[in-house]
């Protein structure tokens, strides 16, 4: 009779650990499910960043007939005052820079954080046509080899016709 209730305790305990190790397999891939989804919506919200400083950026060129300091000055308002103007072959630059939260870093700031996302954008101003390449870029310096990596996150390229004043000789 004791080898009877030994077995039925023995496939019990077999019965108990194979519940045990079924529900610890479902519990790994249900946090793996949830590490994935936080990922997924942490990069949708610096892409939802990125195009929103990159529109904000070409409706400013639009609304500026492609002035690029104008632009800057319109850009920079008197409590952020952010943004660089550097002439360069191709065109002029407007570059700003941002923290991880997009929070944008003032360039007299000495600090720069590890990393965080630069946005530039590149005016040419043509016989005809104006262009306009808005980059928005994640950017880390690696200091323990004095390295920089960007990677490209949004671009948007703008044309303008640009408007001319007419003016009225009295006819």
């Amino acid at each position: 009779m004791s080898s009877r209730t030994t077995s039925r305790t023995g496939l019990f305990l077999m019965e108990l650990i194979l519940a045990i190790l079924l529900f610890s397999l479902s519990g790994a891939v249900c946090i793996q499910l949830f590490v994935q989804a936080h990922l997924i919506s942490s990069k949708s919200v610096i892409l939802n960043h990125s195009i929103l400083w990159a529109q904000n950026t070409a409706e400013t060129f639009y609304g500026c007939n492609g002035d690029a300091e104008e632009m800057l000055s319109f850009l920079n308002s008197d409590d952020s005052n952010f943004g660089t103007l550097s002439e360069k072959a191709e065109g002029t630059t407007l570059s700003f820079y941002y923290h991880k939260d997009f929070t944008p870093i003032p360039p007299w700031q000495s600090f720069f954080p590890p990393s965080g996302y630069v946005l530039t954008a590149t005016v040419s101003p043509g016989d005809d046509l104006t262009t306009c390449h808005i980059l928005v870029q994640e950017f880390s310096f690696h200091r323990k080899n004095n390295r920089k990596s960007n990677e490209t996150l949004y671009e948007l390229n703008l044309s303008l016709f640009p408007k001319q004043e007419v003016s009225d000789n009295g006819k």
